[in-house]
């Protein structure tokens, strides 16, 4: 089990998460395994939740000052907290020790819907798999897991396959919430494909149960009647997946397909009739986009999906919105001069200068986006073209920039004095978050110029965009609450350092010197902390970036 254990931690970046466990020999607990010893004990005798993640890590430390059977016991309560609390970093990591701790413990399909709820969707099939062939005696929690992933990824002939199994099996161990859960998901598969018999005998099993649910959570499935009516009344399955925000700095990206591969509107059709259809979807955010229309043909029985992104229009002013606000994203579908579909959901729409860095998956776990601040980087503003014909007679001896042609060090400097010329100071980075994602205030080098002033994030990407702008390599440096920059050296260098690094942070106080020396000792530390190893640090380069597609928006 331990292979699964490594390629778990590896793969959500908990690097040193290990299990460890009492044995004989053992040196004396560490006054820190104690103390976390003790905040495992006093979750153990609370009966209410407190935070998965703090737990998680007291586990974690607590080393041998837990026994066996306390590190078991924390192991089960942190899996059915972080499942209360849809926490499922914390939850993937409950279930992965448990599978070596105590396989009858674990439900393992807890792992795959911990790896699907986090956008994990290729590691979630692989551990399934690998899963299967390790425990074939959990036969019904893996099959619901199964059924977990292909119905949430939309196969949903496989879907109704994969629970009936999973709920057969299921019955058969007298897991009646894995038989309840697998039902729920049979349900909406059979309206999927029209088999609206087995819906009919399977909603009449289930609804004394969903009658029983608390009404908020029941109030979902109380309207399947309704949608299997539609279904056999119009012949087609419809369903649609949207996206819940709208970041209007890297919404280029997302449209071009380079960031994020889900569109912000994906649509499903399922026809059910003898003869083949035409149907046309429709997409729009209000006042925001375009609408965008694709008509699409589906031969009988079969599933197409339709990913749409509606572009924003040419007309389009980003910089009169200057505060979040909340769109109405509405969905049509529509056969020939017959109204099938037609939804409206909100969608909260983020300012140009809302830079998204993460995006939020349950309560103790972010989606990675930090890469987006590559579009904040416009060297070919006309800004940044006025400020390089000032810069450059600050360069020793030429007086010009000539890129990789010429040593990057007199060039790096001329910008870092002009710079500091202008008086640009960097202040304290303002937080800003969002509902659905997490996002820093982030203006771009043509705004940092025109005031004067800047937080560190945006000292950093001006200064990057500078150095992309008169033809250097430039990378950009994350590191937890900060951010430097750096540049490849030329070959008129003539250095053995790969990169040079610099603090544009010190430029109110330090010299390009100094803060040359601080950015080198602040890349060292990353290494010392393995910061970079478990992506608390992020080190990107702005060519593989633009290689990658990642570009400034259009506006």
């Amino acid at each position: 089990m331990g292979r699964v254990t490594r390629a778990w931690v590896l793969a959500v970046g908990l690097a040193g998460l290990v299990t460890a466990t009492s044995r004989p020999g053992a040196a004396a607990p560490e006054p820190s395994e104690v103390e976390a010893a003790t905040a495992v004990r006093t979750q153990l005798g609370s009966k209410a939740c407190g935070g998965p993640p703090a737990l998680a890590a007291a586990l974690v430390r607590a080393g041998t000052a837990l026994t066996a059977k306390e590190r078991l016991d924390g192991t089960v309560r942190l899996q059915q907290c972080a499942r209360k609390a849809k926490a499922w970093g914390s939850l993937a990591y409950a279930t992965d020790a448990l599978l070596t701790l105590d396989p009858t413990h674990a439900n393992p399909e807890l792992l795959i819907r911990a790896l699907l709820k986090m956008d994990r969707r290729d590691e979630a099939l692989a551990m399934l798999k690998r899963l299967t062939k390790l425990y074939p005696d959990r036969k019904a929690a893996l099959t619901l897991a199964e059924s977990l992933y292909v119905c949430e990824v939309g196969q949903y002939r496989a879907c109704a396959k994969a629970t009936a199994r999973a709920s057969q099996a299921a019955r058969a161990e007298g897991a009646s919430e894995d038989a309840f859960e697998a039902g729920v998901f049979s349900m909406v598969a059979s309206i999927a494909i029209g088999d609206l018999a087995a819906f009919e005998a399977q909603w009449k099993d289930l609804t004394p149960a969903l009658r029983r649910l608390p009404q908020a959570t029941a109030a979902p499935f109380l309207t399947l009647p309704d949608r299997a009516a539609r279904v056999g009344k119009d012949g087609v399955f419809i369903d649609h997946d949207a996206g819940k925000w709208l970041a209007l700095g890297t919404y280029h990206l997302k449209a071009a397909g380079k960031i994020d591969r889900q569109p912000l509107v994906l649509v499903r059709l399922i026809n059910h009739r003898k003869t083949p259809r035409t149907f046309r979807i429709e997409v729009q955010v209000g006042g925001v986009t375009e609408p965008m229309r694709k008509t699409v043909s589906v031969a009988p029985g079969k599933q197409v999906d339709t990913a749409l992104t509606p572009p924003l229009p040419m007309s389009f002013e980003p910089g009169k919105l200057r505060a979040p606000r909340t769109a109405q994203l509405v969905i049509r579908v529509t056969e020939g001069s017959e109204l099938l579909l037609e939804e409206s959901e909100p969608i909260e729409v983020l300012p140009r200068d809302y830079l998204p860095l993460a995006e939020r998956v349950g309560s103790d776990r972010t989606l990675d986006r930090r890469d987006t601040a590559m579009a904040w980087l416009t060297p070919t503003d006309p800004a940044i073209d006025a400020f390089l014909t000032k810069a450059k007679a600050r360069v020793k001896g030429s007086k010009s920039f000539a890129g990789a042609k010429a040593a990057s060090l007199a060039q790096a400097k001329a910008l870092f004095d002009e710079l500091k010329a202008r008086g640009l100071s960097v202040v304290m980075d303002p937080e800003v978050f969002a509902e659905a994602a997490e996002v820093k205030r982030t203006r771009v080098p043509a705004e940092v110029l025109a005031t004067g002033n800047a937080h560190a994030l945006e000292a950093t990407l001006t200064f990057a965009t500078l150095l992309e702008a008169i033809g250097l390599r430039p990378v950009v440096v994350f590191l937890p609450g900060h951010a430097f920059v750096g540049w490849e050296p030329t070959a008129a260098d003539k250095s053995k350092d790969k990169r040079y690094y610099l603090d544009v942070a010190l430029i109110g106080t330090g010299t390009f010197d100094q803060a040359r020396r601080q950015g080198d000792l602040q890349f060292k530390q990353l290494f010392v902390g393995k910061l970079l190893e478990n992506r608390q640090a992020l080190a990107l380069s702005v060519a593989k970036a633009r290689a990658a597609g990642i570009t400034p928006p259009p506006f």
